[in-house]
Order: structure tokens, then sequence, then C-alpha cells
């Protein structure tokens, strides 16, 4: 069932469809490819990047999480990417 979802969540058409909603950030998308470097060879990163879930080999870059104060004084814990 887990790999019949995978396959469902990286079919080109979600893919796709996935790309279009995020192009327009313009936050860094990985540690090790710079955004300009993605987008020029966007095809070849997402079969790679497809190929790597499917047969298990993503590890996703660890999360780092911080506490932030908020104006009335009480705190908030933000979660990130770590660069």
């Amino acid at each position: 069932m887990a790999n019949h979802i995978l396959e469902q969540a990286m079919s080109p058409e979600v893919l796709d469809m996935s790309w279009r909603r995020l192009k327009k950030e313009h936050t860094p998308w990985s540690v090790k490819v710079p955004r300009e470097a993605l987008e020029k060879h966007l095809v070849q990163h997402l079969f790679s990047l497809r190929e790597a879930v499917l047969n298990e080999r993503y590890r996703p870059q660890p999360l780092r999480q911080f506490p932030m104060k908020k104006p009335d004084g009480s705190q908030r814990v933000l979660t990130a990417q770590y660069l």
C-alpha cells in the first residue's frame, strides 16, 4: 500500500502540478543544488528525485527548531530546513 501511495505521489502529473504551484517561491530548494541549476535542469532533478523516493534512497535534510518571541511576550517554535 505504501509503495502504491508513493507511486501516485511521484507520478509525472503530481510532480508537474507541484512544480507549477511552487516555482514562484524564491527560497532555496536544496543544500547541494542552487535554485538556478535546479530550474535549468528541472526534468533531470525530478526524475532523480522520483527514482530516489521510489527506491527508498531519499533522505531529507534535517530540520531545526528554534523558539521565537512573539510581540505579546509568549513564544512559538519555528521549524526550518537546516542549510
